[in-house]
């Protein structure tokens, strides 16, 4: 999946998803994800094989769930750039359903998870290197 067409699958999400998190994996890193099932409980789970520039290039390990997750959605961000992430609040004082984040730049993107708009800022943050 190319890189627009990934951020434009996120923009779309209405919750985590883990096929979405494979993507994210092989757009950021190279790394080439899988489905397995785990003998001992038979559970079947998303693993990821990193690749460089991951920091554990040459190792298998559960996918991080980068679209549920903050701290996940976290090791996207690009070394040194400022983040933040935010709730909607209509004028009459009720939470609104979307959340944005931006990363290094003026422009806050929505989505409807704060992970998810985190993911989606830190890949456009990563285009733009």
């Amino acid at each position: 999946m190319m890189r627009e067409e990934l951020i434009s699958a996120l923009e779309k999400a209405t919750g985590p998803d883990r096929d979405l998190d494979g993507e994210i994996a092989a757009a950021v890193w190279g790394a080439h994800t899988e489905w397995e099932q785990a003998n001992y409980t038979m559970d079947i789970y998303l693993v990821v094989h990193w690749a460089p520039p991951h920091p554990y290039a040459g190792m298998k390990e559960p996918c991080p769930a980068y679209t549920a997750s903050i701290d996940a959605a976290l090791t996207l961000v690009p070394d040194g750039a400022r983040w933040c992430v935010g709730r909607y609040v209509v004028p009459d004082g009720e939470e609104a359903s979307e959340y944005a984040a931006r990363v290094d730049g003026p422009r806050f993107y929505d989505a409807a998870s704060p992970a998810i708009a985190l993911c989606i800022a830190a890949l456009k943050a990563r285009a733009s290197l």
